[in-house]
């Protein structure tokens, strides 16, 4: 899971046993104050991560080309709607504002982003049947490719550079912003360059202030990886269905 990304009882608990001291810096006082019932619903947001183990079952019904697991995963998705949507409903209620909003999205993001995974799957297989009987270009495995939304990338960004400014993971979720932005609208839409502007920062706040060219070699080098929103070992959406069908 991604570093900073847990509740503050959590975090806590890691920088004491680590480091021996108690974290009271403004993201953590602020959410050890929230309204109770905002701190148990990411209380057991956090639980379920950990106690029922759904990311590793969730990549194994990604993995799976059966019907059941199809069903699975589509159900696992509607709970993690509701649960997401009850979440944001308590943050609605207590007009929290929008900072403090972010960083208690933030202390959920695994959450979020197994819903971004569950979304993304659902989107490709839909694309995949639809174009089945179309006359586009297929890849090797004989599929024609599914070019996801740029919408889950993008929503995780604010979360992940809260938690993990210029890390790994932010840099390959923002050129993945950009990538699928730029194959949906063109180079010289609006989302597009939005996209390319939060890539850019992300870089220069890991990087500073260098050479464009060297710049553009390390935006580069990290797109020849394969990674799916921000992840390098996380299967693509449909992978194994594609690789089924090679």
């Amino acid at each position: 899971m991604v570093p900073g990304g847990y509740p503050v009882a959590e975090r806590r608990k890691q920088l004491s046993t680590t480091y021996g001291f108690t974290c009271n810096c403004a993201r953590c006082k602020t959410e050890s104050a929230a309204p109770e019932n905002v701190i148990e619903a990411l209380e057991r947001m956090w639980n379920r991560i950990l106690d029922e183990n759904v990311v590793q079952k969730a990549q194994e019904l990604i993995m799976s080309t059966s019907p059941e697991a199809t069903s699975k995963l589509q159900q696992l998705q509607q709970e993690l709607e509701k649960e997401v949507a009850a979440f944001e409903g308590l943050l609605e209620q207590h007009a929290l504002d929008m900072r403090v909003r972010q960083w208690l999205r933030s202390s959920a993001y695994a959450t979020y982003e197994l819903l971004a995974v569950c979304r993304d799957e659902q989107e490709s297989a839909r694309g995949q049947v639809s174009s089945s009987g179309d006359q586009g270009e297929a890849s090797s495995s004989g599929r024609v490719p599914v070019i996801c939304s740029d919408e889950q990338p993008e929503s995780l960004m604010p979360l992940i550079s809260v938690i993990s400014p210029a890390s790994d993971t932010h840099l390959y979720l923002a050129l993945e912003w950009l990538e699928r932005a730029g194959k949906k609208y063109g180079s010289g839409h609006e989302k597009t360059k939005t996209a390319s502007q939060a890539c850019l920062a992300a870089h220069l706040m890991r990087y500073g202030r260098v050479p464009n060219e060297l710049l553009s070699q390390l935006i580069m080098a990290r797109s020849q990886v394969e990674y799916n929103l921000g992840r390098v070992n996380l299967p693509s959406p449909s992978a194994a269905s594609l690789s089924a069908a090679a």
